[in-house]
C-alpha cells in the first residue's frame, strides 16, 4: 500500500516539475517590453508573438521530455513495478546491496559508459528482482530491472552483459519515452500551454494534468512490461552489439543468450529471429567473439547463489 501511495504522490510532483520547466522557458521570453504576459496580450501584435512562441515551444516539447521530467516518470514507474515485484536479497540478509547486486551494477554501469548516453539525470541503476519470470525492464532515465530467472539463464559474463547491454541500448535510444502515444503527449502540452496563457503561465488545472500524466505513465508501463515494437527491439539488439564491443565483451554473448529464450512469458519479440539479426551484425563487423575463461570463472563465482 505504501508503494502504491507513493505513485499518487509522485505523479502530482511530476506535473509540477513539468509546469516549472515550462514556466522557466516562457518566463525567459522577451515580450517586447510590455512587462508581463497579461499586458502583452492586450495588443494583437503581442498576442501573435505569444502564439508563435507557444507553437514553437509545443513543437520543441513534443520531441522529448527534459532529463528531469524523464527521471520522475521513471521513478514513478519503478515504484509501480516494485509494488508488484520483490527485490532480490541474499538469504539471511535484509539489505539488497548483495554481492551479486554490486556485480551486476559494475557490469551495467561499465556498459552504460560505453554507450552514447553514459549519463542520465540521476545515473544508471541496475536492480535484481527475485522472480521466476525470465525478463528485464528498461525504465526511463536509466533504471534497469533484471530477474534472477534471466540471470540464471546465463552461462558466462558475456551472456549476462549481452542482456544488460540490450536494456542500456533502450535507454540510450530513449525507447521508453518514445513509446508514449504522441496524441497523449500533445494533450499534456496543450493543457499546460492553454492554462499558461489564460493564467499568466503561473497556474494550471492540476486535476486535469494529473489525468493526462497518468495516461502517459500507463503508456510507458505497458511498453516496459510487454516490450517495445519489433523495430525498437531489433534496434536495441544491434546497438547493444556496438556497446558490448566498445566495452570489450563478446557480442556473441547476446545472441547465445537470446537462443536460450522462448517466445512468450516475459520474453520480448521472437528471440531466435533477434539472435539471427545480432549474428548478422557481428559478421558484418568481423568482431572478435572469443569468450575469456577468466571472465567466465568470475561469473560463476558471483552468480552461484542464484544458480542452484
Amino acid at each position: 500500500m505504501f508503494k502504491r501511495a507513493m505513485i499518487f504522490i509522485i505523479i502530482p510532483f511530476l506535473v509540477s516539475v513539468f509546469i516549472f520547466s515550462i514556466n522557466n522557458r516562457l518566463d525567459s521570453i522577451d515580450f517586447g517590453g510590455f512587462g508581463n504576459v497579461g499586458k502583452a496580450i492586450d495588443t494583437v501584435k503581442t498576442v501573435q508573438k505569444t502564439v508563435t512562441t507557444i507553437q514553437s515551444f509545443q513543437q520543441e516539447y513534443l520531441t522529448e521530455f527534459t532529463p528531469l521530467e524523464e527521471y520522475y516518470i521513471g521513478r514513478t514507474i519503478s515504484a509501480w513495478l516494485l509494488a508488484k515485484r520483490k527485490i532480490y536479497t541474499e538469504p539471511n540478509k535484509k539489505l539488497c546491496k548483495t554481492t551479486i547486486d554490486k556485480y551486476v551494477n559494475q557490469i551495467g554501469r561499465t556498459l552504460s559508459m560505453a554507450s552514447d548516453r553514459p549519463e542520465t539525470f540521476k545515473g544508471y541503476r541496475f536492480v535484481i528482482l527475485d522472480s521466476k519470470s525470465v525478463n528485464a525492464f528498461a525504465v526511463p532515465a536509466g533504471t534497469i530491472f533484471i530477474t534472477t530467472a534471466l540471470i540464471s539463464k546465463a552461462d558466462n559474463e558475456d551472456e549476462l552483459a549481452g542482456a544488460l547491454a540490450h536494456e542500456v541500448a533502450h535507454i540510450e535510444l530513449k525507447h521508453p519515452t518514445k513509446a508514449i502515444e504522441k496524441a497523449k503527449k500533445s494533450e499534456a502540452v496543450g493543457k499546460i500551454t492553454q492554462y499558461g496563457v489564460k493564467q499568466g503561465t503561473k497556474h494550471a488545472n492540476i486535476q486535469e494534468l494529473n489525468t493526462v500524466f497518468g495516461n502517459i505513465i500507463k503508456d510507458v508501463q505497458k511498453n516496459v512490461l510487454n516490450g517495445y515494437n519489433a523495430n525498437q527491439e531489433n534496434e536495441a539488439d544491434i546497438r547493444a552489439v556496438d556497446i558490448l564491443i566498445n566495452t570489450g565483451y563478446s557480442p556473441s554473448g547476446l545472441s547465445s543468450m537470446l537462443r536460450k529464450l522462448t517466445v512468450g512469458g516475459g520474453v520480448h519479440g521472437n528471440p531466435q529471429s533477434r539472435a539471427n539479426g545480432v549474428d548478422n551484425k557481428i559478421r558484418s563487423l568481423r568482431a572478435n567473439t572469443s569468450i575469456y575463461n577468466k571472465r567466465t570463472k568470475r561469473f560463476m563465482k558471483k552468480t552461484k547463489i542464484v544458480k542452484k
